[in-house]
């Protein structure tokens, strides 16, 4: 709503993000992926004084953490999961981001690392299939972000297989809203029984 606060997380830049500069020209005011990440929160009546944003290149784990108390709804952003778990760790943030009492909203790598293991597919960016550790919030479940029936369904079911749960297939104009009695999906959503 329109009194919520926002911390925007995105520490899922891949390599070419080398320092502050190249971050600025993605997440400052004028950025790549700036606007596109405020437009979203603005349709909710959400200010621009109302959200902030966790800075991996200037910000200290106590600056992050002071941010963290002090919002409402805390949005991870797409990108490199692997990476992102490894900035979160590296600001030893994992606990204090697993036991957040707000509302957690987070897209593609975003919302791989909510789960207690997530699994990565091979593409551009990942030459083969890895299982990773995630924060721990989801568990029995896993999801195969931007979902495409020629490209997935190989990886999809090698989870099933050695996981023995349920995978949710989520296209591009998709998603899972996950409550303590159950999932609600909307959009392109495929669920893959086990």
């Amino acid at each position: 709503n329109s009194k919520d606060k926002v911390l925007i997380f995105p520490f899922s830049f891949y390599k070419e993000t080398k320092n502050k500069e190249d971050w600025d020209r993605l997440y400052a005011p004028g950025g790549y992926e700036y606007r596109e990440h405020m437009d979203c929160f603005k349709r909710y009546g959400i200010q621009k004084d109302q959200i902030v944003w966790a800075d991996y290149f200037t910000d200290t784990k106590e600056e992050i953490e002071k941010k963290i108390k002090e919002t409402t709804i805390l949005f991870f952003t797409g990108g490199a999961p692997d990476l992102m778990m490894k900035r979160i760790k590296e600001f030893r943030l994992k606990k204090t981001l697993k036991n957040y009492q707000g509302l957690v909203i987070g897209y593609s790598a975003g919302a791989m690392i909510q789960l207690d293991t997530y699994h990565i597919s091979p593409d551009s960016d990942y030459p083969s299939f890895q299982y990773c550790s995630g924060l721990g919030r989801l568990s029995g479940f896993a999801i195969e972000p931007h979902f495409n029936r020629k490209t997935s369904l190989e990886w999809i079911e090698k989870v099933q297989k050695e996981k023995r749960i349920p995978v949710y297939g989520i296209g591009d104009s998709g998603g899972l809203v996950v409550k303590e009695d159950g999932i609600e999906c909307f959009g392109d959503v495929t669920i893959f029984e086990h």
